[in-house]
């Protein structure tokens, strides 16, 4: 009988192992998907900001759209910024954190805060990132913003066909300032 206890014991303890193996993988499936997810809306975000951006005059409701993504992928502000925090190594990462510092968006304004995330991502060399710094250095200039318009236009196709090399120029121009 001592003989047959001690053959079960080791049955039962690797089941047990592997069920708790086959937990744990399962649970950083999840955790997996649920990064991907926050990965894709914080992307949508960054996107669908540019896009309003470009057609809106009241930046208050280019920020204000970002909410309806948030509730439309039934999100909180917190987990995003959360992911952002997360994962300094993503240069739109750190540009959804300097708008969200910029204007107080979710989280408290600090424009000092906005220019280090948005200089992070110019480190990154995300051309988003280094002309938001062009921008932090020439706000009191007036016309930057005109100029990074119209260089947004060629590159994405508003009103113009896609010229990569007039975006360039545009934005060449906006660096000199």
């Amino acid at each position: 009988m001592s003989n047959n206890l001690t053959a079960e014991h080791p049955k039962k303890f690797v089941n047990s192992s592997n069920k708790i193996t086959q937990i744990i993988d399962d649970f950083n499936q999840l955790d997996l998907k649920y990064d991907s997810s926050l990965n894709e809306i914080v992307k949508e975000l960054y996107n669908k900001y540019n896009e309003e951006y470009l057609i809106c005059e009241d930046l208050n409701l280019v920020i204000n759209s970002l909410d309806q993504v948030l509730a439309e992928k039934k999100q909180n502000p917190d987990s995003i910024i959360n992911w952002c925090l997360d994962n300094q190594n993503d240069s739109i990462a750190h540009i959804i954190l300097a708008r969200c510092y910029r204007f107080g968006k979710w989280i408290e304004k600090n424009e000092h805060k906005a220019y280090i995330h948005y200089q992070k991502s110019a480190d990154m060399e995300f051309a988003d990132g280094i002309y938001n710094v062009g921008v932090c250095y020439t706000a009191n200039m007036g016309y930057s913003d005109a100029i990074n318009r119209v260089g947004d236009c060629y590159l994405h196709g508003y009103g113009v066909e896609v010229d990569e090399y007039m975006a360039f120029v545009y934005y060449k121009k906006l660096a000199e300032l």
